[in-house]
This record gives structure tokens, C-alpha cells and sequence, in this order.
């Protein structure tokens, strides 16, 4: 199917085609443009901490944005980014973080968890760096300036799925729990070739051709003849109640976008707190991008966010 999308995003979609075309690489080539046309606010504070994950000493970076109009002990959102478990990294993520910190307001911390090779770094690693480094977070957060009594977290693409993982892990253990856990376009199974999005969209590339190149050796580190843990694909959970309020994000015209409609449908049949958002006629996590449809999710997100950090917007009427 050929998609009609939101005016401003037509080279986004045009660079997801799978035809290696004069056009499509063109189309690719602007993409670094776009992605990075934004510019840091005055007064915004950039730094970086090196974090523990492990008890072989083993450290990840961190990079913490505290935005000019933070004010006294503002909150925490740890951001993980995507990349399929196997690429990425947070500068990728500079200009959601810099919305994020600017718009809820709130201290924001993108997190460098290990990428998987398949080999030496698969599930659970990643996942338990990312469960590291929020608890890092909570004993450092007055160091910070902010207030380790109110965190979130939101994930994009594969750190979705990561912050997906943390919340059922952190519910089964006893566990740090944040007050909200954003998902935006989350990959959460590993049958989602089968939805009707898939191949709906199949010309809009999202990964390897065989997406279960990603998944199943690569992130798990191979076959062993049973099915995926559910902190590794969520949706092999079949008891979701019991965790704390969520949003999820999907977009009309991204291969994942049925994954997040089932699982926010399962969350709310479960008894969950879940506030779902589809951005109509753009692709995987469009937010990426710098443009007002872009910022429209961002101020939605951070209105959930001041929601269930009890932020002044939401005083009691």
C-alpha cells in the first residue's frame, strides 16, 4: 500500500520505502538533516554520569538534560532509545529529551544500555542494565537536584520494549516501581509479521527483512526451544494487572502499530491505568522529527506525565 502522510513527513516515509531508488536514497540521505534540525534552549544543562550495571564494575553512560525552568526538585524520566536492540544510542534522542524536560518540566536522563550482538550481549543484559541504571537514578536523584520520589520512564521502539520489561520485572520482584511507564511504538512480540499493520505496511522497511532476525537470535542469543521470557516480549504475559499507569504510542502507518493496540487493549482489560495515542498518517516513532505533529505527542505525554507526578496543571478543582 502506498500511504498518505501528514503534510511535512513525506521524506520521512519516502526514506522507510523498501526500493532502492534513486528517490528513496535521496529521501535517506536527508534524513540526518531533519532529525537533528532543532537547537538546544538556552539555559538547558547537558551532562553525563558514568553509571554501574553490573557487580563486575562494568559501566554506561548516561546523558542528563535539566531544562532552565526545572524549578526546586522537579522529576525524574529516564528515556531509553531504540535501534533494535542492536544499534543507537542517546544522543539520538537530544531533541525528545530536551521537549520532555522542557515541557513536563523535569529532570531527563537517556540512558547507553549494552546493544545486543547475540553472542557476548543478549536478553537479559540490556534489560537489567536499564533496571540498573533507574536504580541508580532513584539513589542519586537528590544529587541531581531532583526528586527520586517522582520518576517515570519512556522508551522508544526497542528501549519501549526495555521499559516494557522493566515494569513486569520490577512488579514480580518487589521492585522500583516509576509513577508511569510511556511506550512509544513498542515492539513487544515476536509475531508481528502476522498482524494485519505488518502487511498493511510491509513497504515501509522496520529493521532486517526478516524481522525475526532481531528478535529471536539476536536479542535472545538464539533458539532453545522455548518461548521467549515475557520481560523479553510482554506480550507472552498473560496477567498484566498490577502495574502502574501507563500511555502507549503506536503510529497508523508503522509495521508495530497492532502491537500497541493489543497491548493497551490488555492493559485496560486488566485493570490497568493506560492512556493509548495513534498518530494518524506517520510511521515508527515519527517523534524523532522535529515538526508540530511531533510536538503535539510531546505535549500529551508530558501532560501524562504531570498527571501522575501530581504537577500543578492537575491541582484539585
Amino acid at each position: 500500500m502506498i500511504c498518505n502522510p501528514c503534510p511535512g513527513f513525506e521524506t520521512v516515509m519516502l526514506a522507510a520505502r523498501k526500493e532502492d531508488t534513486p528517490e528513496v536514497r535521496r529521501a535517506q540521505e536527508a534524513i540526518p538533516a531533519l532529525a537533528g534540525n532543532f537547537q538546544i534552549p538556552e539555559g538547558m544543562r547537558i551532562e553525563t554520569r558514568t553509571v554501574p550495571v553490573d557487580d563486575r564494575g562494568t559501566l554506561r553512560e548516561m546523558k542528563i538534560y535539566v531544562p532552565e525552568n526545572a524549578g526546586p526538585c522537579p522529576p525524574i524520566v529516564m528515556d531509553l532509545h531504540g535501534g533494535g536492540w542492536r544499534s543507537g544510542n542517546p544522543e539520538g534522542d537530544t531533541w525528545r529529551c530536551i521537549e520532555m524536560a522542557c515541557k513536563i518540566p523535569a529532570i531527563v536522563a537517556s540512558f547507553d544500555y549494552r546493544l545486543a550482538d547475540g553472542k557476548e550481549v543478549a536478553f537479559p543484559t540490556p534489560l537489567m542494565d536499564c533496571i540498573a541504571a533507574f536504580r541508580w537514578l532513584h539513589g542519586h536523584g537528590e544529587e541531581l537536584g531532583g526528586d527520586p520520589g517522582r520518576m517515570g520512564v519512556i522508551g522508544h521502539s526497542a528501549g519501549a520494549n526495555l521499559a516494557e520489561g522493566m515494569s513486569l520485572y520490577a512488579r514480580d520482584h518487589k521492585g522500583l516501581r516509576p509513577a508511569m511507564t510511556a511506550l512509544v511504538c513498542p515492539p513487544l512480540s515476536i509475531d508481528f509479521t502476522q498482524t494485519v499493520a505488518y502487511h498493511q505496511w510491509y513497504d515501509y522497511k522496520l529493521g532486517l527483512p526478516v524481522p525475526q532476525l532481531i528478535a529471536e537470535p539476536l536479542y535472545l542469543g538464539g533458539y532453545n526451544g522455548q518461548a521467549p521470557s515475557y520481560y523479553a516480549f510482554p506480550l507472552n504475559c498473560q496477567d498484566l494487572a498490577g502495574l502502574e499507569p501507563h500511555m502507549v504510542v503506536a503510529a497508523e502507518y508503522d509495521t508495530l502499530r497492532d502491537d500497541a493496540l493489543r497491548y493497551a487493549d490488555r492493559l485496560l482489560k486488566h485493570g490497568v491505568q493506560c492512556e493509548l495515542y495513534c498518530a494518524a498518517r506517520v510511521g515508527h516513532c515519527y517523534n524523532r522529527f522535529p515538526h508540530p505533529y511531533s510536538r503535539l505527542l510531546h505535549d500529551v505525554i508530558a501532560a501524562a506525565f504531570q498527571r501522575e507526578f501530581r504537577m500543578a496543571p492537575y491541582s484539585e478543582v
